[in-house]
């Protein structure tokens, strides 16, 4: 993972480097029980980082607070199926027993899956457009992805 910085030259996708994903998750503060959603996750760095934030702030956790941290606390989507097994992999190696990452993408699904999250991270692709109206689900049609994102994040948020 740690070479694939500029592994997009022909597909897309760019890593963001970990010490800003570390900046940003040290500035947002995140907090145990909060929902954390990353809907263009790619190797889902920014959630690892998050996990590892959340268990050196918290020490002393309870068992429920564990339970909620493994299974309620993070969640992806991904387009990209290299990304995606990626993803899950990294999630596994960095201690998340039951990643809850979904194969497909964001802008084709309904809005609804972002309602309880409490700090939404997207970094979309690289790539310049929609291709199809269909996968935006009407959402963000013919628009310039980091466009579609943006509109999705703030429609998240309202």
């Amino acid at each position: 993972i740690k070479n694939m910085g500029n592994a997009g030259r022909n597909g897309g996708e760019y890593y963001t480097p970990r010490p800003l994903i570390r900046t940003m998750v040290q500035v947002v503060q995140l907090k145990l029980g909060e929902r954390i959603y990353d809907g263009a996750c790619g190797s889902r760095g920014f959630l690892c980082e998050s996990f590892d934030y959340l268990r050196q702030a918290n020490p002393k956790r309870t068992t429920a607070q564990d339970k909620t941290l493994q299974e309620r606390t993070f969640y992806g989507k991904e387009k990209r199926s290299l990304a995606y097994v990626i993803a899950i992999m990294n999630m596994i190696l960095h201690g998340i027993e039951a990643p809850n990452i979904l194969h497909n993408n964001t802008l084709s699904e309904n809005l609804a899956d972002t309602a309880t999250t409490s700090c939404l991270s997207i970094r979309p692709s690289a790539a310049k457009s929609v291709r199809k109206p269909a996968e935006t689900n009407g959402f963000c049609q013919s628009a310039p992805i980091p466009a579609a994102f943006a509109r999705l994040a703030i429609s998240a948020l309202i």
